[in-house]
Formats: structure tokens, sequence, C-alpha cells
């Protein structure tokens, strides 16, 4: 801690005589070629009087009391020298509870009245909560006794001696005005590092470093800053940093605070006056400044501190896998210790982690409640365990999520998907009564919105000239929609189709939240932070709200963005809106104030939050190597703390802080199972600790045979029973696609309606799994209406499908082509200027010779005729149109498809005793062309046959998987009656061209993950078609359903 005793300063200490014998040299400006300027008047902040100068102790009396000591002089830490008198008493002491004891007797000695106070200077506020828990518990009552840190101890002896004001060498004033040195032309040009390496869009994270470098040069090396202070001349130091002495310069002209002469008059003021009380529990990397203002107190302070001598009772050492399998085994391990100890509880129980929000979701995954659970499996009882989310993962604050997405707007293309995530926030949500994600998604799909949030804002992107398809004109369409009828002519644009009147309420929230919003973009110019404070506020006061239960979020926003607001008040620094957002950020993610410890739970930490204090368990989870650290670019680096080596002091005071230590790590690969090199901190900490390291080897999944049968076996009833139908299966495992279609399709059947619809059993043939999902688990496809982010150069498969239906029904309802076609435009849904004319054209030339095709048939007299057919034990019911004496099915998909309703009505018709035939006009592609064609379906012989193996696959499918995709189904059939099936074509991955599966369908992913040839894998059963067993379950169902089709197709 602090320079070594030894070490000897004396090239610095001249500078530092200087500066005592010239005074204060805040009286000018630096040029950047290090010359002064003439002298002029000091900058002062605004109301801030002009601080007195006072006669107090210099840093050349704090480094050398008796003089300048010369190079072989004994100085001691910190520059003090050897001898000098300090007021900081020590005590030591093995285990926590004995260092409580000591601070309890020593607050009982002090014989405090009602209204006296007394001071404990703690290392974090969770150590100050648990202490004071642990106290009260000694002493009956605690009162008028302060747990602060160190940081908190500086503001509260700065406000209390000085004028009032806390230090701005530290928080947002310190990184303001570094950002205002750096934004100085003239100091940049006179620096080559800066010059070659910083740019304007760096400076905000550059100025965030360099604060932080000050911050620890003013902690650690305070005899560097005020030579640099006394004379900025860069003599000795590297190239890349001659910039840091003017940069110290400049930033204490801006500030109007010089921090060594505020150091030297704290110091002489706490040597003048008596302070409260004060004791020191387990801080151990106190900075040298503020040891030095500590021990310059008029009282003997206390401190208490471990000697580092304790050794956990009993230390288990854990070889898992990745974070989830961790919590897993850790869940384990805690139940045998709370089984073994009747007296341990979960407040007796500290986990720690590495870092807190990465590892928060494997540990609730583990060990929270689950939703519901059974006699038979009653689920682990580490579920049952209390346990305290870390304040650091807790989730970001979403009301200044609300202010950073909606300030980043104007500066960002505001893509569909962004305006969505902004608008599902629930200050948002709740305020405008918005519905959820996927019904928002697709209003914004129906509204034609991708990017933009109006022409002006699209120009500002770089794209005058383009207002389609931004959020103001998705807004106009949907009021359209509302307004006139679907094919009104009286606007330019056409209103979006399905809209209703019940989403007036939310189209008009929408276009009201939308205006505040963009009144709010049009104030986003760069402004100083206490204006855009002003604004943050005036935007939560007009778009956010919450219930009353979470109303604290709005004020815990409005209570951040104050007090930064007051604290880089006299900052005359400029800010985009992209780099306001930035800070909105910080602020969302920044854990409380208030220590979430000490509430009877397990409690979760991280190392540096709780080193040192007495848990009955202590278990490291994720120990691993420490990621090498980048030194500090500063003149003398191994001066400054090294955060590998503070933390591993906290991993062994932790360690050593406990009654039993659990280490858990991962020894092998999260997937393949393979030891992987322990990292080198394990056997340090055995080493440190005095015990032999023998991890025990985890297995890769909580339910392997082996977890249940070693001395200690596991607590997972639901994973045993995993085990046992593993052990009862007798074979290995499959991946979990075929587990999962293995099991859907041993699903028992369930009885169900007696009646089924002609649609129903078409859609059945067109996709069984569609079919079941739809019917057994009641899970739909996605629909097609996502938003995109981006306008298209061309249009997609499905969108050109979308144009050539409507142009479709446009032409069967008599609608002229160029009507059609002007409709197509007014919906802005295809490419802009001539790439969408010249799509349209192709497209009205493709459904004009289709529609040409298919006149005479589609315009024939229409009869709808009814069916009520018994098919074995279900009634098949529907209504069958005819045009003329056949029906007609027009349309621009492309085949197999189109034959699938055709084909069931046409059944069904000849069931019912109505022989005829269907006539189906559709689209066919031809080396990646299009061109009209047609096809003729008749009759069956045996029409009944059919049909009933038809209705029964559909009934089927409301219980089970039914596995006959349609188009590898029909590939089958087609290739067994010409005599040319390959093997090798059936193997190829589902991705090529030439696959019989090729392109599958999303939700047969949940079913199959190889190629075609997995069809052929799975039995037959009792209920499936007889056939030949050579292609499977697959086989028999494709040729009992596609086989007919294939033949009654002309």
């Amino acid at each position: 801690m602090g320079r070594p005793p030894g070490r000897c300063v004396p090239d610095l200490l001249p500078g530092v005589r200087r500066r005592a014998q010239h005074g204060s040299h805040l009286r000018g400006r630096w040029s950047a070629g290090g010359a002064r300027h003439a002298p002029g008047p000091p900058r002062r902040c605004p109301g801030r009087a002009p601080r007195p100068r006072r006669a107090v102790t210099t840093v050349v009396d704090v480094l050398a009391p008796q003089g300048v000591p010369s190079p072989v002089e004994p100085v001691g830490p910190y520059g003090l020298r050897e001898g000098t008198t300090i007021t900081l008493q020590r005590r030591t002491a093995a285990r926590w509870e004995n260092l409580l004891d000591d601070l309890a007797d020593w607050l009982r000695s002090l014989g405090l009245g009602v209204f006296d106070r007394a001071r404990v200077i703690v290392p974090t506020p969770a150590v100050g909560r648990l202490a004071g828990q642990a106290l009260a518990e000694r002493l009956g009552v605690l009162s008028g006794v302060d747990f602060v840190t160190p940081e908190e101890w500086l503001d509260e002896i700065q406000l209390r001696l000085g004028e009032g004001e806390r230090s701005p060498w530290r928080g947002r004033r310190l990184q303001l005005a570094v950002w205002e040195v750096l934004g100085d032309a003239e100091f940049v040009a006179g620096h080559r590092a800066l010059r070659a390496h910083l740019s304007e869009g760096r400076l905000r994270v550059t100025s965030r470093r360099l604060a932080h470098l000050m911050g620890l040069h003013l902690a650690h090396r305070l005899d560097l800053v005020a030579g640099w202070l006394a004379d900025p001349d860069p003599v000795g130091l590297p190239e890349h940093l001659t910039w840091l002495p003017e940069l110290f310069v400049r930033v204490a002209e801006i500030l109007e605070w010089d921090p060594v002469e505020e150091f030297e008059r704290l110091r002489s003021e706490l040597g003048q006056h008596r302070d409260l009380p004060t004791a020191l529990l387990l801080v151990t990397d106190l900075s040298p400044t503020t040891e030095l203002l500590l021990t310059s107190a008029a009282q003997e302070i206390i401190a208490l501190d471990l000697d580092d001598t304790a050794v956990p009772a009993e230390v288990t050492w854990l070889a898992s896998h990745g974070p989830a399998r961790q919590a897993e085994v850790l869940r384990d391990e805690l139940c045998h210790l709370l089984s073994a100890d009747d007296r341990l509880e979960p407040r007796d129980i500290l986990v720690v982690v590495p870092d807190a929000p990465s590892w928060w979701p494997a540990l609730a995954a583990a060990l929270s409640p689950l939703g519901s659970t059974s006699s038979e499996h009653p689920g682990h009882p580490g579920r049952t365990l209390r346990l305290q989310r870390p304040a650091a993962a807790r989730d970001p604050n979403p009301v200044l999520l609300v202010v950073a997405g909606a300030t980043r707007l104007l500066s960002s293309r505001a893509e569909a998907s962004a305006l969505l995530d902004l608008f599902t926030l629930p200050p948002l949500s709740h305020r405008w009564d918005l519905p959820e994600r996927a019904e928002l998604a697709e209003l914004f799909a129906t509204a034609g919105v991708r990017w933009g949030l109006d022409a002006q804002h699209r120009a500002a992107q770089g794209l005058p000239g383009m207002t389609r398809n931004t959020m103001a004109r998705g807004l106009d369409r949907l009021l359209a929609g509302l307004a006139l009828p679907p094919d009104s002519l009286a606007l330019p644009i056409s209103g979006a189709e399905a809209i209703a009147s019940p989403q007036l309420d939310l189209i008009g929230n929408l276009t009201e939240l939308y205006s505040r919003l963009r009144r709010h973009c049009q104030d986003t110019t760069p402004a100083t932070m206490a204006q855009w404070v002003g604004r943050a506020l005036r935007l939560i006061t007009d778009v956010t709200a919450l219930p009353r239960d979470e109303e604290w979020m709005i004020e815990e926003a409005v209570s951040r963005l104050s007090r930064l607001g007051g604290e880089t008040a006299p900052s005359p620094v400029r800010l985009t809106a992209a780099e306001f957002a930035h800070v909105v950020d910080e602020l969302a993610v920044q854990p409380p104030s208030r220590p979430l410890v000490g509430s009877g739970n397990l409690t979760v930490a991280e190392p540096a939050d709780l080193a040192g204090v007495g848990f009955k368990v202590v278990a490291l989870l994720g120990l691993d190597d420490p990621a090498p650290a980048t030194p500090a670019d500063a003149p003398e680096p191994d001066e400054l703390p090294d955060e590998r080596v503070v933390r591993l002091q906290h991993l062994e005071r932790l360690a050593r802080a406990a009654d039993q230590l659990v280490v858990v790590h991962q020894g092998h690969h999260p997937i393949t199972g393979d030891r992987v090199e322990e990292p080198t901190v394990l056997h340090w900490l055995g080493q440190r600790l005095g015990v032999a390291v023998e991890p025990v080897p985890c297995r890769v999944t909580a339910h392997a045979e082996e977890n249940f049968t070693g001395s200690r076996p596991s607590f997972d009833t639901a994973a045993l029973a995993a085990a046992q139908a593993l052990r009862a299966r007798g074979d290995r495992p499959g991946s979990s696609c075929t587990t999962r279609r293995r099991a859907a399709l041993r699903l028992p059947e369930l009885p169900t309606s007696p009646e089924i619809t002609i649609d129903e059993v078409a859609r059945f043939l067109k996709d069984p799994a569609a079919a079941f999902l739809r019917e057994r688990a009641a899970i739909r496809p996605p629909s097609g209406d996502v938003p995109k982010d981006e306008l298209s150069l061309r249009t997609d498969g499905l969108e050109s499908w979308g144009i050539r239906s409507r142009l479709l029904t446009a032409a069967r309802s008599g609608v002229p082509p160029w009507d059609a076609a002007l409709a197509e435009q007014r919906r802005e849904l295809l490419p802009g200027g001539a790439l969408g004319r010249r799509a349209l054209e192709a497209e009205l030339d493709l459904i004009g010779k289709l529609w040409v095709q298919a006149r005479s048939d589609w315009e024939s007299p229409d009869l709808d005729r009814g069916v009520d057919v018994q098919v074995g034990p279900v009634r098949l019911v529907g209504q069958v149109r005819l045009r003329g004496d056949r029906i007609v099915h027009l349309t621009p998909s492309r085949t197999p498809g189109p034959l699938f309703e055709p084909w069931v009505q046409l059944l069904a018709l000849a069931c019912s005793g109505t022989t005829t035939t269907a006539r189906v006009h559709h689209l066919h592609q031809e080396f990646g062309r299009h061109r009209p064609a047609s096809l003729t379906l008749t009759p069956p012989e045996d029409p009944l046959g059919v049909l009933e193996w038809l209705v029964r696959g559909a009934v089927l499918a409301r219980s089970r998987l039914v596995p006959v995709p349609a188009a590898p189904a029909r590939e089958l059939v087609l290739t067994i009656r010409q005599g040319r099936f390959a093997p090798e074509a059936w193997a190829r991955p589902v991705d090529h061209w030439d696959s019989p599966w090729a392109w599958r369908a999303a939700h047969w992913e949940h079913f199959y993950d190889g190629p075609a040839n997995q069809l052929f894998k799975d039995h037959p059963q009792p209920e499936d078609p007889p056939g030949d067993d050579r292609y499977g379950a697959f086989g028999r169902w494709a040729l009992a359903l596609h086989a007919p089709l294939l033949e009654a197709t002309r």
C-alpha cells in the first residue's frame, strides 16, 4: 500500500519547494508550447466567492518534516520520515467476530451520550450494514454510529472543514473539465501523442479514462501532482506523457480548485479540530493521501483488521463445467451442507461470483422457485433458498432507458426494431396503453414502417426526398385506414389494411406519443450537461408513467438526473445527443445506494463487496485467473494499485473468513466434458491456505446417473426421474430433436370433436406439423408481418406473392389493371423510383397472362354445394363452390400447395354423390422464371378410401405428430413410381438445392435436425396406414396421402 519504505523522491521536491516559495500558479493560462499567457483574472465558478489563501503546512512539510531528505536518508511510506508519530492505532484479530467484539468494546468505552456520535469507516456500504446489524446484537441498541466509506468520509470533512463544497476532482466535474481541455485545439496541437490519437469521436471515452488516471495520481502520487502544478515542465517524462503535467494545470484552472492546497488545508484543519471518534474496520486499501489525512486527526483512530491467520475448517474443491452447470453443482453442495447442520441458515451463506450481472441469470435459473411442482416431483430443495439479488445485477432503470432511447432517435436511423424496443419499455407502454411487442410489430408492418422519423429526419441521414416508410408516414397510413374505405383514392396514400375501429385509441396514442418524441428530438442540438438534464426531465414528464407501486423508478430517475445537473452545472462543455445518451445509460445501470445485504437471504456478492466479513459458508463460484491487466499509462505505474493483486487479496480474505469454503471452478468443457487446464489461482489459493487442492470432478449434466449413486447423491428429483428413464430405455439418447420427435409421435390420442371441416383436412395435408402444433400445443407459426429495418431494392418471395395475390384479386373483381397498379404503388411496399416501377410492370404482365388463361373458367356461373358426409367415426362438413360444372382454383402460388384444397373438396363431393373435376390455375417456376400453368384433378376410383386416411390423419394431428411433410412425401412417391429412388439424394443437407426437403420450414426444425433420410428412422405405429416398412412411418403416410393425388393430377 503506497511507496515501500526506503524509497526517496528527491527529484520531485525542488519543484514542490518552488511552489511553496512562489505561491499559487493559477493566475494564467498555458499555451500549447508551454509558454504562459499574460496573467489575467482567475476563473471562478458562477456564484462562488474567491477561495482565501491560508497559511498552512505545505506538501514539503508533509513529505519531509525536517527538510529535504537526501537519497541515503530513511524515508517511510508515502514520503513520511521514519519516526514520525501518527495517531492510527492498529488492532488485529483472526476472525470477523473478534473484530466486532473489539469494535463493540471500543464503542462502550466511548460512553456516548444521547446526542453524541461516532464514526466507523468501512470499505463498502455492504460491510457497514452487516457490521451495524452485528453490533446491534452485541450492544442491544446501536444509535449515533455512522458507517461511511473512505470516499464518503472525504466528502464529509470537505463539507465540514471547507466552504460547504465537495471537491470537483472526482466524478463528472473532473471528467468534463478534462473534456474541456482535450477540446482545446491549441492544447492538442502542442502534443504530438494527443494530436496523433485523439479525435472528436473519442473525447468522451478518453476524458473518462484520463479522469480516472488523474484520480489515481491524486490518491496515490500527490507528490507528483504537487511538482507538476508547481512547474509543469515535462522534464524526465516519456515523450508520450509530456502532456500530463499541463493537463493537471489546465484542469486545476478550470475547476478553480488546487487539490494540493486543499490537501494541505484539510490536514492542518484536522490537526487543529477534534473530530468524531473514528474507527476503521477492514479498510486495507486506503490510498496514501487518505491515510495521511486520517493520521493528521487530533485524536487517536483505531484500525481493526484481520491478521490473515485463520483457515477454514473444511475446504471443498469442485471441478464443474460452464456457469449454468456450476450453479447447479453449487445448489447440491449447499443442500448437503444445510442438511448436515440444522443451525445453518441461508443468511449464513455467501456466494461470491466474479461479475454479478453476468452470473446472476445462471444463479437465478438454479435457485429460484419453480412456478409449479407436484408430489411426485416436488422440485429441488435448493429452490426454496431465499436468494438475494445483488445490487449490481439489478435491471436498469426503465425511465432512464426511455430518456436514452428517445435522445438517440435523431442521431440514429430510428429503425422499426429500435422504435419497437423503445415503445415496449414499461414507462411508455403503461402511459400510452400500448399492446405487447408482437401486436405492435404487426401494426408497424401493416403501416409499412421501416426506418426514419419523417422526411426531415431522412434528409439529415443522407436520403432527401424519400418520405415513404417513415414513422410519420406509417401513422398517416394507419389514420387513413381508419377514415377511408380500402379502395379510396381521396388521399395520395392508401390506408393500411386490416385496421378496425377498436384500434382507434391505440393509433391515437401512438400518434400523440410520436409527436411528443419528435418535439424532444427537435431540441437535441449540442448543449451543456445542465441543459440536457432539463430536457430529459421535461421528457420524463411528457411521455412516462408507471403503476403506483413502481413510481419509485420515476423518482429515482429524476433524482439521479437532478444530481447530475447540479454536479456539472458550472461546466461549459457541450455534449451531442449521442454523448448524453451514453451518460444516461451509465446512470440507468448505476446500483442503488442502499446495500441489499443482511435481509436474511442467501447473499450473492462480488469479491470486493464483503472481503473479510465472516460467514459460516463461503462459496467461490466461477473461480478463474484474472484477465491480464494493462498497466496504467503513468510515469511510475508500479506505484499505482494493481487490480489483479487487489482481487487476489480479496479472494484470500474471503476464504480465510469462512468456516467452510466451497470452491467451484471450470475443470471441464461445458459441452464435451473434456478436461481443461485448471486455473493457476486455484493452486495459489490452496497454497495460501495451506491445504491440498484435490478437485472433485462433476458430471456434465444434472441427470447423469453418477450424480445419484455416490456417497453424496444429488437432491434433484426431476434429474433423478430423467436418469431412471434413461436407464429404463437402455439405449443412448439421441439429439433433442430426436427425443422431442419420438415423444410427439407417441402421444396418446385424445378424444376430440366428432366433426371436422374440409379446410382443416386441407391444412393438415399441406403441413401436418403446423396442424399438430396449432391443435395440440396452441402454437402457431410466426406471422409474416414482421417489420423490416431497411428499404428494399427488390421484392423478396413473400412480398412478390403478396403483390401478385392483390393484383389477381383486383383482376377477379373487375378492377382495371392501371387502377390496380396505382393502388399497389400507394401501398408503398415496392422499391422506390424506377426499381419499383419495373418490378410492378413485371408482376402486372405475369398476373395478366395468368388471368387471361383462367378467365373463361373463373367467370362461369358459380354454385355453392354443401358437404356433410360420414367418414368413419367422423363427419366431414363444409362448402364447395362450383364454377360451371367443375371446381376452379386460381392462385399465384406454385404447386403442390395449390392442389391440396381442391383435392379435398373434390373427394368430399365425390363421396357426397357429385362427380366432377377440379381445375387449378397457378404459376410454374422454371430456372427462376415464372409462367402461367394449369392442372386438372380427377376423382379416384375409391374416393371414400382415400378420404378416410386424410380425415384419419387430420384427426390424429389433433393429438400427436403425423410425420408426413408434403414436399418430401411427394418426392418419395414420385421417385418410387418412376423407379429412380436415390438414397444419396436423401442424405444431402436440407440447405442443398437438390435435397428432397430443400429449405425445410422452421417449425419442422423442432422435430428434425438432419438430412431428409431422417424421416425414414421412425417405426410405424398401429394407427398408421399399412404398407412397406422400408421408409418407416413417413413412407406409409406418404403413399397413403400423396400417391392418389399424384395419380389424379393431369
